[in-house]
């Protein structure tokens, strides 16, 4: 594994490790329900429904097929994130530009900036991409076949869009 797969594995899981603890940190003078205290199944969704809805999330990015820039999956990726956040209280900001590769290929790139109270000083920066490769280029027997980029790209951006979930329940 190259080290910067190795950096991007950790950063992922460092991620997925904050937004568990966040998401399972009881607000100050309030604890976690047990089943006794449970009133409903409701209480038992809100408290602890997310993870289907981040593996629904997963499967929304994978429908699009390849998210490698140029394919349609990619602009319909694009085009969630950016619906997502803005359903919510948070600002949108989109930042495109182009890359040239080999002097003859271009690539359309775009950031997904999304803020959560922007007038506050303090801030926190979480960050994911979201596309895919156009293949397996790391595999030593199928490095031609297609990917989904589950675990590569979808997982960390699903985290990160559904952490406005977890910002607007806290304090």
């Amino acid at each position: 594994m190259s080290g910067l797969k190795v950096v991007a594995t950790v950063i992922g899981l460092g991620l997925l490790c904050f937004l568990l603890y966040v998401a399972y940190t009881p607000k100050q003078n309030t604890s976690v329900p047990n089943e006794q205290s449970l009133n409903s199944e409701e209480e038992v969704s809100v408290q602890y429904g997310e993870e289907n809805r981040l593996l629904q999330d997963i499967q929304t990015q994978l429908s699009f097929g390849s998210r490698y820039s140029g394919m349609p999956g990619h602009s319909e990726v694009i085009k969630w994130i950016t619906n997502e956040l803005a359903t919510s209280t948070w600002t949108v900001e989109k930042q495109e530009w182009v890359h040239t590769q080999n002097d003859d290929e271009q690539f359309s790139f775009v950031n997904i900036v999304g803020r959560f109270t922007p007038e506050k000083t303090n801030r926190i920066i979480l960050g994911a991409h979201y596309d895919s490769r156009a293949h397996a280029d790391q595999d030593k027997n199928y490095g031609d076949a297609p990917v989904p980029g589950a675990n590569d790209s979808a997982s960390q951006s699903v985290e990160t869009v559904r952490f406005r979930v977890f910002c607007s329940t806290r304090d």
